[in-house]
């Protein structure tokens, strides 16, 4: 059959109706067999073989091909790779050439973001602009210029945020990153988690270092590890221990368990249960003690309360200086409640007035200014007795001073003096009130430099 060009066209139904080898002699000498796939259809199912070169694209059709090896609107088949309208697929991996997005290798990974790229792996998503995920497993690029280095089910979401590794990790802030570890968020700008499980930093330039169920939820607050910990304010800092609490802006708690740092550059170095709560007040150590005041200071020991501006409990048991720049050394259930008051220790001792004084013993109150009790069972100087002294044995019984400016040595037992030698003249330097003794005769000095003398008799 020899048909030229007109007559192809014409008898192109015919032609293809035919079975069997049918070559077809074209208007330019040359050849086809439709037999041997000569002639492609315009309509219906037929198998071509070979490889086939386009000079131009495919005119595009409105059905968008399903398959690998589907070739309709633009779609044109190189090897294993598709090019759909804008976007590069092969068999599991989605990237857009039109925004110069990339998937390296891997299956399931879609570059979806404008310059975006997934460098391996299984199911990532780099959607953001500039996103990349280097690796791992469902992981998703969504901020710009976010990445996601590897590892299982991370979020990039904030701008230039960054997770380094580990499992359902989100960098939420900008700039935020999640080096590692499991269930961890930075969701403030700049913030930090560096590894552990659970660990949020939620404050701007706020850090995690580790541990595990922690919070820095403010400016530049601070957990570097432990359990259940909690740096609320700003720069506030908790190093270590579990359930303690950093709460005051510039307020630490180095360890322990269950302490809380609420005043402003207040410290907890240690123990349990121990609160500081004054401005730039420490508590050091020991369990369940307290700071109030503003610099005050508990040192160790439990139950103690340092509730005055200035006051310091070093240690000891239910001890408190509630004065301002009290202080209550040890002991038992003591107390100095006047300004500038002191109890050095023993049980039930109180400081009640003002520079007032008890240097130990039990039961003792130094009520008044200035007054002060050496030690002993039960002594007592009242309110009006200022500047007294009792110096009592430990009798259970009271041992009460005199009066205002006097000095009262109670002993059951006596009280024994050792008076120094008289030697001189009446003139000799001296005192008014010494005492000295010399032979038969007790001699008092009755004014400066002036003496007395009386005798003593025999019997």
């Amino acid at each position: 059959m020899n048909l030229g060009p007109n007559r192809v066209q014409n008898s192109y139904q015919y032609v293809l109706n035919q079975s069997g080898a049918n070559p077809i002699t074209l208007g330019d000498g040359s050849s086809v067999d439709w037999n041997n796939g000569g002639v492609v259809a315009l309509a219906g199912a037929q198998t071509i073989s070979g490889v086939k070169t386009f000079d131009s694209s495919p005119i595009s059709t409105a059905a968008q091909g399903t398959e690998v090896n589907s070739l309709t609107r633009r779609d044109f088949v190189t090897g294993n790779i598709i090019i759909s309208g804008y976007t590069f697929k092969d068999n599991v991996n989605t990237f857009n050439l039109n925004t110069f997005s990339y998937v390296a290798g891997g299956t399931g990974n879609k570059a979806l973001g404008a310059k975006s790229n997934v460098a391996g792996g299984e199911g990532n998503t780099a959607s953001g602009s500039f996103s990349n995920v280097a690796g791992g497993s469902s992981n998703t690029g969504i901020g710009i210029v976010s990445n996601v280095a590897g590892g299982a089910s991370n979020t990039a979401r904030g701008n230039l945020s960054n997770v380094a590794g580990g499992e359902q990790n989100i960098a939420f802030g900008e700039y935020s990153n999640v080096a590692g570890g499991f269930v961890n968020t930075a969701s403030g700008n700049y913030s930090n988690v560096a590894g552990g499980s659970d660990n949020t930093a939620r404050g701007n330039l706020s850090n995690v270092a580790g541990g595990y169920f922690n919070t820095a939820s403010s400016y530049y607050s601070n957990v570097a590890g432990g359990f259940n910990n909690s740096a609320s304010a700003s720069y506030s800092n908790v190093a270590g221990g579990s359930n303690n609490t950093a709460s005051g802006i510039y307020s630490n708690v180095a360890g322990g368990f269950n302490n809380t740092a609420s005043g402003e550059y207040s410290n907890v170095a240690g123990g349990t249960g121990n609160r500081a709560i004054g401005d730039y007040s420490s508590v050091a150590g020991g369990g369940n003690n307290t700071t109030i005041g503003a610099l005050s200071n508990v040192a160790g020991g439990w139950f103690n309360t340092a509730s005055g501006e200035y006051s310091n409990v070093a240690g000891g048991y239910f001890n408190n200086a509630s004065g301002s720049v009290s202080n209550v050394a040890g002991g038992f259930n003591n107390s100095a409640s006047a300004d500038y008051s002191n109890v050095a220790g023993g049980e039930s001792n109180s400081g009640n007035g003002e520079y007032s004084n008890v240097a130990g013993g039990s039961d003792n109150t130094a009520g008044s200014d200035y007054s002060s009790i050496a030690g002993g069972r039960r002594a007592k100087i009242p309110a009006t007795h200022t500047g007294a002294g009792v110096w009592a044995d430990g009798q259970n019984r009271d041992h009460n001073s005199r009066g205002a400016h006097t000095c009262s040595l109670d002993f059951i037992s006596g009280v024994y003096l050792r008076l120094p030698s008289f030697t001189g003249s009446s003139s000799q330097t001296g005192n008014l009130g010494e005492l000295k003794i010399s032979g038969q005769f007790l001699y008092v000095a009755t004014g400066v430099n002036l003496w007395g003398r009386a005798t003593i008799s025999t019997f």
